[in-house]
């Protein structure tokens, strides 16, 4: 893998250098977990919310929460109808997705969907006829709101832009009939409406929605382009929108052994095939229904619920969660009983965590595990062949007094949202049905949440130990809550400084000099002059010579934009120099720019919080790991890498 150098120099020079995606470990259960509510008014506290709050489903990097409440969660809620809403559990904050023009709350219901992978991008089903101009079907109608432009559009139209007459999906609350993908170009929904144009002979479908050329078009085909001649539903799409997994119970497709019982196929969009997913590995079919699939990132693997006898030895006619492996075309069982054998209840809403490693599902069994049920429905979680591990429980082990219900995991597999009616999962609880999030916390060497929160608040200040460990016993992030304070007081002038010394040298700050500039901005010398004598440096002369102010300005937008000036802008700064502004306030005017302060988003968080970890710069190797896990993964990942490395144990 390429490491930092080759990072810093991606982020700021001419050209893209391809990284090596840096290979997770293996998910493994964790026995440090906590149990938070997501659906309340934001605060420490956990200011109760007076209604109910279901269907959460969360981003693939695990901060963001979208789900559906009779709450009024934000001050825009006037109407007594189910809205859509977006938790942040990095920053606290409660965002009402399901809004008009005016920023104010859907006039009808809306149900959450799916959310994208870093939360941008949010679908949700609603039946108000005022969320976009033109909408005049009296029907659900599939939105995609995007949080970053503030914009609200609806998706579930033909490719000639005409509403659908029929409602999208059918089962509009369920979130197993929508997703999207990362960039939010792609969405796929279910719907029992016409002016779709799939011909065939269907009472539902899936489509997906290409929001970049407009156009929509069935998955529910087969590899030679014939329309199902059944419906389709409960579908899951890839990340990049390439696969899309679904029910039909369509029969036209190739052989086919159990007509007419619904079936999971896979779509590859781009290889414009249809795979057949729910079978046995010897690939015979079950003559028993199977349905709500759910695909990994990479299209590989397929979990999904079937009545059929898809392993040896399963006898019993109920709903199990199977996965599918198209890659090796194996077929495994994954709700057993905690002896191997086959479970006494139903299982359904199976979700694959991104990376294949973890499936979450419900049931009723109390046979997963040791110490049976409680009469009430459960989560359950497996990672791997790893033993099932029941989650919709108190921070001490008792079990959820309530049923719960519709699972959603993080691409990692260690983020978990659900529903639940239950009142004791955690203190304080109001009695409606709520979402929840259940989550490992990180805690490196210090082997608690406490003694971590604590180590945390005196490293980085800016918060106590008691307020840290509350928001991490609540489920928020504890790496987030780390980066937080990182970029609170503690960071406020060392970041400029690491700005600079990636931006001059490509390079991390090396201890003592950090430690010398961090003296003289405290002491009152200016950033711009700090920046100055950056430029006038020794190492800066070594490594590019003796610089013309027009070669100056072109190293600027490289190292910082990571591209050459465009002509006007060359012109406007190299004039700025002549006239006398200093070099050290150009470099300055592009390292705390928003788009300067982005591009060095990973080096910046790398190295403030390893100072705050450390106490100074971390070993330039691992520094180096945790750099490029900020950059391909998530900043959560990259500090990980700092808390629980070798150096780290060493002086914590």
């Amino acid at each position: 893998m390429k490491r930092t150098a080759a990072l810093i120099s991606t982020l700021v020079t001419v050209g893209t250098l391809v990284l090596a995606t840096p290979n997770p470990a293996p998910a493994t259960p964790s026995t440090n977990v906590v149990t938070g509510r997501v659906s309340v008014l934001p605060g420490p506290t956990e200011s109760q919310a007076k209604g109910d709050s279901t269907a959460p489903v969360v981003s693939a990097d695990g901060r963001y929460v979208a789900f559906t409440s009779k709450a009024r969660l934000s001050p825009n809620d006037q109407f007594d109808f189910e809205d859509v809403y977006v938790r942040d559990l990095l920053t606290d904050q409660v965002e009402l997705i399901s809004v008009r023009p005016d920023g104010k709350d859907a006039t009808s219901p809306s149900y959450a969907g799916a959310i994208s992978a870093t939360g941008r991008f949010v679908v949700f089903s609603s039946l108000s006829n005022a969320l976009v101009p033109g909408d005049t079907n009296n029907a659900f109608d599939v939105f995609i709101r995007d949080r970053e432009l503030k914009t609200t559009e609806r998706v579930s139209i033909n490719s000639a832009g005409q509403q659908a007459v029929g409602h999208s999906p059918g089962n509009y609350r369920d979130p197993h009939q929508m997703d999207v993908s990362d960039d939010g170009r792609f969405v796929a929904f279910s719907t029992t409406a016409a002016q779709f144009g799939v011909g065939g002979s269907v009472d539902s479908n899936v489509m997906v929605r290409d929001r970049q050329t407009n156009t929509t078009e069935s998955v529910n085909v087969s590899s030679d382009e014939v329309p199902g001649n059944r419906g389709a539903y409960d579908l899951s799409m890839s990340p990049n929108g390439r696969y899309v997994a679904f029910r039909s119970q369509s029969f036209n497709f190739g052989p086919d052994t159990n007509q007419n019982t619904g079936d999971i196929y896979l779509r590859d969009r781009t290889a414009g095939t249809t795979t057949l997913v729910s079978k046995r590995t010897d690939g015979t079919q079950s003559f028993e229904v199977s349905f709500k699939p759910s695909v990994s990132d990479d299209g590989k693997k397929v979990a999904f619920i079937s009545r059929g006898d898809l392993t040896p030895g399963d006898l019993k006619t109920i709903d199990d969660v199977f996965v599918r492996n198209v890659a090796t075309s194996t077929t495994t069982k994954v709700s057993v009983d905690f002896g191997g054998g086959e479970a006494d209840q139903h299982a359904t809403d199976p979700v694959i965590s991104g990376d294949g490693s973890t499936v979450a599902w419900t049931s009723l069994s109390g046979e997963y595990v040791t110490g049976g049920g409680n009469g009430k429905v459960h989560v359950f979680t497996r990672v791997g062949t790893n033993p099932i591990s029941r989650q919709s429980v108190t921070a001490s082990g008792a079990l959820g007094n309530g049923d719960s219900a519709l699972p959603s995991l993080s691409a990692n597999g260690k983020v978990l949202v659900f529903d639940s009616a239950s009142t004791n999962l955690v203190t304080g609880d109001s009695g409606f049905k709520d979402a929840f999030v259940r989550r490992s916390p990180e805690v490196g060497p210090h082997g608690t949440t406490t003694a971590y929160a604590n180590a945390m608040a005196a490293r980085f200040g800016g918060t106590s130990g008691a307020t840290l460990a509350a928001r991490i016993g609540q489920g928020a992030s504890p790496e987030g809550q780390v980066l937080l304070l990182a970029h609170g007081s503690f960071g406020a002038k060392r970041a400029p400084l690491v700005r600079l010394y990636a931006a001059y040298f490509r390079r991390f700050p090396d201890s003592s000099g950090l430690a010398y500039w961090l003296k003289k901005l405290n002491t009152g010398t200016k950033l711009d002059q700090v920046s100055a004598q950056f430029a006038a440096s020794s190492e800066f002369k070594t490594k590019y010579g003796n610089t013309s102010n027009t070669a100056f300005v072109t190293l600027v937008y490289q190292n910082v934009l990571g591209r050459n000036p465009e002509s006007s802008g060359l012109a406007f700064w190299v004039k700025k120099l002549d006239g006398g502004m200093s070099r050290g306030t150009v470099m300055t005017n592009f390292s705390e720019s928003s788009e300067g302060k982005r591009k060095f988003r990973p080096v910046v968080d790398t190295a403030v919080v390893s100072l705050g970890l450390f106490g100074k710069m971390a070993p330039v190797k691992l520094l180096q790991a945790s750099a490029d896990y900020m950059l391909l993964d998530s900043s959560e990942r990259g500090i990980q890498r700092l808390i629980v490395s070798d150096e780290y144990k060493a002086v914590a």
